[in-house]
């Protein structure tokens, strides 16, 4: 099988062009899903083809579950302004 075909980053261009927002909060010191080949890799490309896409970086943090994930001014923030956006469109 052509693994490109499948990737999902390697096809990004449909997300980029619907300007479809995302929010990526990663901790810097993951060994198991290392920032740059994974979630910085795929912020760049979809900013790079023109979509809308943010890294917040947790320093210390590794491939875990921790509060700074989601006690984050910015994560909340994204997730209520996306909440307001689909329940005025009608798509919630």
């Amino acid at each position: 099988a052509d693994l490109g075909t499948y990737n999902p980053m390697e096809r990004l261009e449909s997300l980029a062009a619907a300007r479809i927002p995302m929010l990526f909060i990663h901790g810097d010191s993951d060994t198991v899903v290392p920032i740059e080949d994974n979630a910085g890799e795929l912020v760049s490309r979809v900013n790079a083809l023109g979509g809308r896409a943010e890294l917040i970086t947790v320093p210390g943090k590794g491939h875990e579950v921790c509060p700074e994930f989601f006690e984050s001014s910015v994560f909340m923030s994204f997730l209520l302004a996306k909440g307001e956006i689909a329940a005025s469109s009608g798509s919630f």
